[in-house]
């Protein structure tokens, strides 16, 4: 289901797969959690932003972050 439509719900996932929410959101949780392979880029990630912020300093001020993906 996640995989057809990446924007879907956990009440509409609930509904169409009989699963109840609680576990819908564990599952996604668990499956949507760091992996090994996510940490380089976070470092990287990381390291383009403080180095951003010598050039601006202001800079984490106007940048909006959402939740991991």
């Amino acid at each position: 289901m996640v995989a057809q439509n990446p924007h879907i719900s956990s009440r509409q996932i609930e509904r169409e797969s009989g699963i109840n929410r609680r576990s819908v959101l564990r599952i996604l949780h668990h499956v949507h959690g760091l992996n090994p392979g996510d940490y380089p880029n976070r470092i990287a990630f990381c390291q383009w932003f403080l180095s951003r912020n010598l050039i601006q300093p202001n800079f984490g001020r106007i940048v909006l972050f959402s939740d991991e993906a």
